[in-house]
């Protein structure tokens, strides 16, 4: 039903942009367009965003020329595009710093700005545009609810989880209240990030479940794999390594398809991990040097660091294990 109901969404946004108003009401429906897309289909949700760069005039429909360039920071850095996601970042800085007082535009900007930092690993950079959101907004509406989200990943991130967690359960009751399905597959997620965290791995996996379910009514394709990828992880640490492996197999294969460049590496990561406890250490080191050479493609300085350690950690196990050999 969820998925019918998006499907028929798109078609009416599409009928608009057909006609060719040239105005905001066209720029809108580009905007919604972009963003439905940006879940399923990164190439056309970008060419979406770039229709309404190209048409958008900077001074009077600023509005939606910084929401394009918000939305262009988060597609390339996903697409490891690291330049663009700046120059776009750039630009729409400079923007708001000519709108002091549209505080709409500012808090756009707030939000693709911490984003794009806590992804590139510099959560205190990130932290300052997360706040700041949280008191602009006062309204307890889907706004709060995001930055409540939003809080929660960075205290996740930041190592904080219990901080984390609560900050996600107030998100999940302000998107309950205000029936969104999105937002709660999202803070379902996150709840389990947390409670994985904290090695409570029965009650993450719970978490993961309520959140892969409506992720799957909502046919959202990009968030079904990072579930994916979640409850392989879980399944590593609950010693399911069949299971785990399948899902880091199927979950690989579908961040190629997508085009998510980010995910691959920390997919590869994981299934190094996996190799690493069922000790096929080659397999592990192969997979481990791939999400490097993938990570530094990215700007990705923290799954880059994580993979460095796990080699150096590798090389001493072989190295121990020669030297026993040795001395039998």
């Amino acid at each position: 039903m969820a998925a019918t109901a998006q499907s028929n969404v798109i078609d009416s946004l599409q009928q608009i942009v057909a006609l060719h108003r040239q105005d905001t009401v066209e720029l809108e429906a580009l905007l919604q367009l972009s963003n439905q897309f940006s879940r399923k289909d990164i190439a056309k949700a970008k060419q979406f965003s770039l229709q309404v760069v190209a048409q958008a005039d900077p001074q009077s429909e600023v509005k939606w020329l910084t929401a394009a360039y918000n939305y262009l920071i988060t597609m390339y850095q996903q697409a490891g595009q690291l330049d663009s996601a700046r120059y776009f970042l750039a630009i729409s800085e400079k923007l708001v710093q000519q709108n002091l007082t549209n505080v709409r535009i500012k808090f756009n900007y707030n939000q693709a700005a911490g984003l794009f930092y806590k992804n590139l690993g510099e959560y205190k950079r990130a932290l300052p545009y997360v706040l700041d959101n949280i008191k602009i907004w006062k309204k307890e509406d889907e706004h709060s609810a995001g930055q409540l989200l939003n809080l929660g990943n960075l205290y996740f991130n930041m190592g904080e989880f219990r901080n984390a967690a609560n900050s996600h359960l107030k998100s999940l009751q302000l998107f309950e209240i205000l029936k969104n399905l999105r937002g709660q597959s999202f803070c379902f997620q996150s709840l389990g990030n947390d409670f994985f965290s904290l090695n409570q791995y029965a009650k993450a996996e719970k978490y993961f479940e309520r959140s892969l379910a409506l992720k799957q009514q909502l046919g959202d394709k990009r968030g079904i794999l990072t579930t994916t990828i979640s409850l392989g992880d879980v399944y590593k640490e609950l010693n399911q390594n069949q299971k785990a492996e399948a899902n880091y197999k199927s979950a690989v294969a579908t961040a190629r398809s997508m085009k998510l460049v980010v995910e691959e590496a920390r997919i590869l990561h994981q299934t190094g991990l996996l190799n690493k406890r069922m000790n096929n250490f080659k397999l592990a080191r192969e997979n481990f040097n791939k999400s490097i050479v993938l990570s530094e493609q990215l700007g990705d300085s923290t799954t880059r660091a994580k993979s460095k350690s796990e080699l150096i950690g590798l090389d001493v196990v072989e190295q121990n294990k020669k030297k026993q050999r040795r001395n039998y």
